[in-house]
């Protein structure tokens, strides 16, 4: 799991656990998506439930690349993790417009939109991240400033699933449709009060976050796999009429 705090020296330090747990929370990550699939098909509520699950695994997979020294290149496995947490945000805006009955597109095309300039620039720019093992964490350095428009567009996006999440949810009269919102919340918020409080406490020199935080990222993905993919497959089964699944007027805001 990642701070994405900037320090004064450019550097963004990522808190996690040891090897050992990075590997199995990604192992877990792999089974809940596995599961998803398996008992839920690759559905179209289902889709970027998977995505969050898989973009999970494959940082903890990076984690432990660069942390174990497996990686030839830590800085590829650096640019593979960026590429995956970048994705997050907007497939969670994407999951919370498809859970209220597909509202919100043009937000969620945005959010996809404002993710494209950070995977392309992360992934084919030469030397922008630099990332080295800190023995428990991964420090990762960039340029200062793409450090803090990073963190802008992260936690921006994560309040935009979660503004979406909300509105579709007093919008909904169907009480699964309410409930799977409300999940796909408590699961967001499970991350990002954490990060939130993390950025409050660097400013009394506390450096990136303790380890502890790393299990917040497999909390979402339980609450994802265990009960977000059960309420997104009860909703496929709701009738079509929209005024039946999820908003009690025909009014929204795109």
């Amino acid at each position: 799991m990642k701070s994405l705090l900037p320090g004064s020296d450019g550097s963004v330090t990522f808190g996690c656990f040891t090897p050992p747990v990075m590997i199995a929370t990604c192992i877990i990550e792999i089974a809940l998506m596995l599961m998803v699939l398996v008992r839920y098909g690759y559905r179209r509520l289902q889709l970027p439930i998977v995505g969050l699950l898989f973009f999970l695994a494959v940082f903890q997979l990076c984690e432990f690349m660069i942390c174990t020294g497996a990686a030839s290149d830590s800085n590829d496995w650096a640019r593979l993790g960026y590429f995956a947490i970048t994705l997050l945000p907007p497939i969670s805006v994407d999951l919370a417009s498809r859970l209220g009955g597909y509202r919100q597109r043009k937000v969620v095309k945005a959010c996809y939109a404002l993710a494209v300039p950070y995977v392309l620039y992360y992934v084919f720019v030469p030397g922008v991240l630099t990332a080295i093992c800190g023995g428990n964490y991964i420090i990762v350095t960039s340029p200062i400033i793409t450090n803090w428009l990073y963190v802008a567009y992260y936690f921006g996006v994560i309040l935009v699933s979660l503004w979406v999440a909300d509105r579709q949810r007093e919008q909904a009269s169907s009480k699964v449709v309410k409930q799977s919102l409300q999940w796909f919340t408590l699961g967001n918020l499970a991350f990002l009060l954490p990060s939130f409080g993390v950025v409050i406490l660097r400013s009394f020199n506390v450096v990136g976050f303790p380890s502890v935080l790393c299990g917040f990222a497999v909390t979402f993905a339980l609450v994802l796999g265990l009960k977000v993919a059960p309420l997104a497959r009860q909703i496929e089964n709701l009738p079509a009429d929209p005024s039946k699944r999820g908003k009690k007027n025909q009014t929204s805001v795109s």
